[in-house]
């Protein structure tokens, strides 16, 4: 009878040994620890989608001036930094042996002029007009007779060529703006058209030039708002809009392709967009208001490529597929899928289970 008792004892502690283990084994398996995992809330929020890009300061009116020919520099009037008026003269050549040799070429025009003369006088043609000479006697005859006028028309365009020379030995500036570079500051060099280049810029006509991805460009319209924030006025907001988009693309530094976009800047007021100024731009491209949102850290990608949401709702977690409209950097519309209010996991989903509950 003892016996029976203590074996009876000894199965009763084993059986509720077995039922502890089992409770503790299925409690678990039911839970997740939520130590990493955290949450966020889906809320109606106002959603301005955009594009980002990086572009610089330019102007939209701008000229590099140059001499036609070679020569010595001998007048310099302007300075970089000096405000110039629509035509006018900025450096000259020296136009000395450029008029001597305008005078020369008179010269040998009158001479030519003579000798053209005296021919057609010697050959008894002094008053025909048609310079094929069709009533001369003799082709031979014929031949001379144009062959001086051919002389006389060649030492004609020297003098014209040469009065050109003289009237290009003058640098004009063909718009308003500001000197912003010499290449050759000094007078009494010699120089060559490429050597004494004179850049003069109009400073209000500045713009921002940006450089938008290909992926992108197709979002872009003239027309278009932009913000703009400059590296040399970090504190300020610059309201803009979408001027031009260039038709042809560029490459840019990294091998990419872009296409350039050119932006409106505000009054260029004592000068203080510069060109070359560099910053970034954003071209808002949906402004939504009132729309249900979630964190784009709460977006997942399903193995069966479904966008889904982790909801967490009373500690269990629920994996919920949500349809996305607009995006941001770091928010995503919810068109369809979630409510207002529910909360949603941001962060640690690769913990979380169907059904199970978060500690």
């Amino acid at each position: 009878m003892y016996r029976f008792i203590k074996n009876h004892k000894l199965t009763t502690l084993i059986l509720l040994g077995v039922v502890i283990v089992l409770s503790y084994y299925f409690f678990f398996q039911t839970k997740t620890k939520g130590e990493s995992v955290k949450l966020g809330e889906v809320s109606t929020e106002k959603l301005s989608e955009a594009i980002s890009a990086s572009g610089s300061v330019d102007a939209a009116i701008k000229a590099k001036v140059r001499f036609a020919s070679s020569g010595k520099l001998s007048w310099v009037g302007v300075q970089e930094g000096d405000v110039v008026k629509k035509w006018q003269a900025l450096a000259s050549l020296d136009k000395e042996e450029l008029q001597k040799k305008l005078e020369k070429e008179l010269i040998d025009y009158k001479n030519e002029r003579w000798d053209f003369e005296q021919g057609r006088e010697d050959y008894g043609v002094e008053k025909v007009q048609d310079q094929t000479y069709p009533n001369v006697l003799t082709d031979e005859l014929r031949r001379i007779l144009q062959k001086n006028q051919f002389d006389l028309d060649s030492v004609v365009l020297d003098v014209e060529i040469q009065n050109l020379a003289i009237k290009y030995a003058t640098i004009i500036s063909p718009i308003d703006g500001l000197v912003v570079e010499i290449e050759e500051p000094f007078a009494g060099v010699n120089t060559t058209p490429a050597g004494a280049e004179i850049t003069v810029v109009d400073p209000k006509s500045t713009e921002f030039v940006a450089e938008v991805d290909e992926v992108d460009v197709s979002k872009i319209n003239v027309g278009q708002g932009a913000i703009i924030t400059l590296d040399a006025y970090p504190d300020e907001v610059i309201k803009a809009t979408v001027k031009s988009i260039d038709f042809v693309s560029t490459t840019t530094k990294g091998g990419g392709t872009a296409y350039l976009v050119k932006t409106t800047l505000p009054e260029n007021i004592g000068v203080k967009f510069r060109i070359g100024m560099n910053g970034d731009i954003e071209f808002v491209v949906e402004d939504l208001k009132s729309v249900l949102v979630v964190p784009q850290k709460s977006i997942i990608i399903t193995d069966d490529n479904k966008t889904s949401v982790w909801v967490v709702k009373d500690g269990v977690a629920k994996l919920i597929e949500v349809e996305l409209g607009a995006e941001t950097a770091d928010y995503a519309e919810i068109i369809s899928g979630l409510k207002e209010g529910e909360k949603v996991a941001t962060e640690g989903q690769d913990e979380l289970k169907e059904g199970k509950n978060i500690e």
